[in-house]
């Protein structure tokens, strides 16, 4: 599938669909193709480039939120326990950081793919840093990681 550029596509009319429609078709293939009916227009592409533009607006969506979320816990604005990214209250600054910077890097990767398993990947790394920070709040997990840490700081588990 080629790269998609919103609106640079190629213009037909209503007249054209009906009477050159394999033309239309074929083109509309490769890239979004626009019909023009009396000054009304209407884009024809295929179901596969809707739903990956579709995709790719929800996985952009995410990413705001996410970063619109972790700039309030930058900016010391406590997130309400309601708020689905409550989660990220738990983390320190520099925790955060790491957190915007992997959802950029991820993001930057990403952006011009077509693939939507590419694109799940920003729900992964969210997914993962949510899943961390139950663990932090729960001091068994809590006590279970820091045990494991300092066990292989010395070397113990690889020991045994």
């Amino acid at each position: 599938m080629s790269k998609l550029t919103l609106y640079a596509d190629k213009i037909f009319s209503a007249t054209d669909l009906n009477q050159r429609s394999g033309v239309v078709l074929d083109t509309a293939y490769e890239n979004p193709v626009t019909i023009i009916r009396n000054e009304q227009h209407f884009a024809l592409l295929r179901r596969e480039t809707a739903n990956c533009l579709s995709i790719k607006v929800e996985k952009t969506k995410t990413i705001v939120d996410a970063f619109s979320a972790a700039f309030r816990v930058l900016t010391k604005e406590n997130i309400a326990n309601s708020d689905s990214y409550a989660w990220l209250n738990i983390f320190d600054e520099d925790e955060i950081k790491d957190f915007i910077r992997e959802l950029r890097e991820v993001f930057s990767s990403v952006h011009h793919s077509d693939n939507s398993e590419d694109w799940d990947l920003i729900d992964a790394i969210i997914h993962e840093w949510e899943e961390t920070s139950f663990a932090v709040r729960d001091p068994d997990i809590d006590y279970a990681l820091a045990e494991m840490i300092d066990d292989v700081a010395s070397g113990g588990i690889l020991s045994k």
